[in-house]
C-alpha cells in the first residue's frame, strides 16, 4: 500500500545535554523521503525522494529554503546508501542498478558523476573518510570490509580476523580508525588502520546504528526502543543522551549533525493498504 516518509529534524542543547530545543518536519507531500543525511557542516540536508517508481537525491538547506534535485544519471534501481563527503562538495552513493551495485561519487557543483571501479560492493552501508581518501563498504559475503583508495585504485580489507557478519561502518575524525557494527561476533569494533589492531568498543550492535563519532572520542548511536545514547570510542557500556520523540521508520536512515546537536531520521506518518479475498480463482468445478 501507500506509505507517505517524512524527514524530522531535532535540535538539541548543547549547554544542557540530551535537552530537546526544535522538533521540525523538513518534507511533505506523499512521497518517502529517506536516507536522511546531515552535511558535516551541520546546514544542508540530503536525502532520497521515491515515488514508487522512481527515486531521486535531493539536498535542502536546513534553515529554510527550496530542495534542490541532484542530476544524476537515473539507471539504478533504488539507493541503498548516501554519504556526504567531509568537504560538503560530494556524494558517495551507493545505487542498486541492472548491473549489480555500484558506487558513484557525485560532485555537487556541476552534477558529474564518476563510478567507482572498484571491487563489487554488497549491502546497504558505505563510508568515506574524513580526507575524502578512502570508501569503506561491505565486501559481497560480509566477512570482511572492503577500503578503496580513490586516489590509486588500489584497495586492502579492514577486520578479516572477525570473520563475522558486518554491516555498517564509520571513519573516526581523524580517519586513523574505522569502527564497524558486527552482528557475529556481536557488538562494535574499531580497527587501527596503521596497526592492524581491533578492540571490542561495546557489546551493542544492530539494530542499534551509530549515526556520529565526535572529535572528543565519543560515538553516538541511535536504538528504536533506547533513543540516542553515547559510548566512548575506547569502550564502555552506552549511556543515555537523549530521548527521540518519534518512530524512525529506518534506524540505518538515521544521521547526526556536528557535535550531536541536531538529529534526522525519516518518519512514517501515513500507511493504506487493502485486503483482497479471492473465491475461486476463476475455475469451474468439472464435478468431480
Amino acid at each position: 500500500g501507500v506509505i507517505r516518509t517524512q524527514v524530522h529534524l531535532l535540535r538539541f542543547d548543547p549547554a544542557n545535554r540530551g535537552s530537546l530545543l526544535r522538533h521540525d518536519t523538513l518534507t511533505q507531500g506523499t512521497a518517502r523521503h529517506v536516507a536522511s543525511r546531515i552535511s558535516p557542516d551541520g546546514r544542508r540536508l540530503a536525502y532520497v525522494r521515491s515515488t514508487g517508481g522512481s527515486e531521486d537525491i535531493y539536498v535542502l538547506p536546513i534553515s529554510g529554503g527550496e530542495a534542490q534535485r541532484v542530476n544524476v544519471l537515473s539507471d539504478w534501481r533504488r539507493v541503498l546508501d548516501l554519504k556526504w563527503a567531509h568537504s560538503g562538495e560530494r556524494l558517495a552513493v551507493l545505487a542498486d542498478t541492472e548491473d549489480g551495485p555500484k558506487i558513484l561519487i557525485i560532485s555537487l557543483s556541476d552534477s558529474r558523476v564518476v563510478e567507482l571501479d572498484a571491487s563489487p560492493p554488497w549491502g546497504n552501508w558505505l563510508t568515506w573518510s574524513p580526507d575524502e581518501r578512502w570508501i569503506a563498504y561491505q565486501a559481497p559475503d560480509d566477512s570482511y570490509y572492503v577500503l578503496h583508495d580513490l586516489e590509486t585504485g588500489e584497495e586492502r580489507r579492514a577486520f578479516e580476523e572477525l570473520n563475522g557478519e558486518m554491516v555498517q561502518s564509520m571513519f573516526s575524525p581523524d580517519g586513523t580508525h574505522l569502527l564497524v557494527n558486527s552482528i557475529f561476533p556481536s557488538g562494535m569494533f574499531a580497527q587501527n588502520l596503521r596497526t592492524g589492531h581491533t578492540h571490542r568498543v561495546t557489546d551493542t550492535n544492530y539494530p542499534s546504528n551509530f549515526v556520529f563519532w565526535s572529535d572528543d572520542g565519543t560515538i553516538y548511536l541511535y536504538d528504536q526502543q533506547s533513543g540516542i545514547l553515547t559510548v566512548p570510542w575506547s569502550g564502555g557500556d552506552p549511556q543515555p543522551f537523549a530521548p527521540v520523540p518519534i518512530q524512525c521508520a529506518r534506524s540505518w536512515s538515521a544521521s547526526m549533525g556536528p557535535d550531536g546537536e541536531s538529529f534526522a531520521c525519516s518518519v512514517d506518518e501515513h500507511r493504506e493498504s487493502d485486503i483482497w479475498v479471492i473465491d475461486d480463482f476463476g475455475l469451474e468445478s468439472d464435478g468431480g
